[in-house]
């Protein structure tokens, strides 16, 4: 289960003749709770190169979310290089405050082995 918490604020002053000033305070927040399922791991190529992966797919207070990378990725003794694309994409809908997003682009990324 993942929660999340968005709130969001607009302060607006508007200035008109005279010198007369028309404050604006608007505010909403919503707290989602969705069920999301999803499988990752990674393809070895070689001994070093591997292909990792992430999807996930989730519903509940929301239409749809859902996520997920691949690229490439080379693996030294002591960690991993990776270049991925990763997308995300969010649909709240109807009446809420978060109607739709999507975010989408590579990613560079080290991961440490200890």
């Amino acid at each position: 289960m993942i929660k999340a918490d968005l709130d969001t604020d607009l302060d607006l002053r508007v200035t008109g003749p005279r010198n007369r000033t028309l404050p604006a305070n608007l505010s909403a927040s919503v707290t989602l709770w969705d069920a999301i399922i999803g499988v990752y791991g990674r393809v070895d190529v070689s001994n070093h190169w591997f292909v990792p992966y992430y999807l996930d797919v989730g519903t509940g207070d929301t239409k749809l979310t859902s996520a997920g990378y691949t690229g490439v990725g080379y693996a030294f003794d002591w960690g991993d290089l990776t270049l991925t694309y990763r997308y995300l994409y969010y649909d709240q809908g109807n009446d809420k405050t978060i109607e739709g997003l999507t975010f989408n682009g590579f990613a560079v990324g080290a991961n440490f082995h200890f």
